[in-house]
């Protein structure tokens, strides 16, 4: 069975311990015969590296020598008001000419990442005991304050910690269910193509 070690870039102090962890999920859905390995996450501050050239290079060069020689990297950030569509590309193109050659992806969570415990809120219930399965919101993308509409949702005496939580309900989310939301749709595609560029699987998935 082959190991396929991935370097990551994140933003929150939740991400660090939950992103490891819905990586290796994914990759156990796109093909079981692959076990994929999660190094410690680079953490950087948003903005910075966001807006600074020499602090994007070096989160970007930090995640590339933890994955290892040509293993994949991915950068995953929330939008915070930024267009997806428009950051992902622009930094996916730079993080490829600092390591070219080398499977590279970024993702933009829309607004953020628990934004796509909505589209599977079971997760929520089942983390929290709730007697009631939260009714998600139609496009939950269309809206900001996801933490605080899971707040909303717990009884009263209970509040939600992104670093308690955050990796609990990623364990527990529906990966199927969460596909709805179109930056997770594209995390599951993205994790999928830098498998293929890594030669783990033979076609991307869709």
């Amino acid at each position: 069975m082959r190991v396929i070690p991935f370097g990551c870039v994140v933003e929150g102090q939740g991400d660090v311990a939950s992103l490891p962890i819905l990586i290796e999920r994914l990759a156990r859905v796109i093909n079981q015969e692959i076990v994929v390995t999660v190094r410690q996450p680079v953490r950087v501050k948003r903005d910075r590296f966001v807006s600074d050239d020499r602090e994007f290079e070096r989160g970007v060069i930090l995640a590339s020598r933890s994955a290892g020689d040509g293993n994949p990297v991915l950068i995953l950030l929330d939008s915070e008001g930024d267009c997806p569509a428009e950051l992902g590309p622009r930094l996916l193109g730079k993080a490829r000419a600092i390591c070219p050659g080398r499977p590279v992806g970024c993702v933009v969570a829309h607004q953020e990442y628990e934004t796509w415990f909505m589209a599977a809120p079971e997760a929520i219930r089942d983390q929290f005991k709730l007697d009631k399965t939260p009714i998600a919101p139609q496009d939950p993308e269309s809206r900001r304050g996801a933490k605080e509409w899971i707040k909303q949702h717990l009884p009263r005496g209970k509040t939600y910690s992104e670093t308690t939580h955050q990796h609990e309900l990623t364990k527990r989310i529906d990966l199927k269910k969460a596909r709805a939301i179109p930056s997770f749709d594209k995390l599951y595609r993205e994790v999928s193509r830098l498998l293929s560029e890594a030669g783990a699987v033979d076609t991307q998935a869709r």
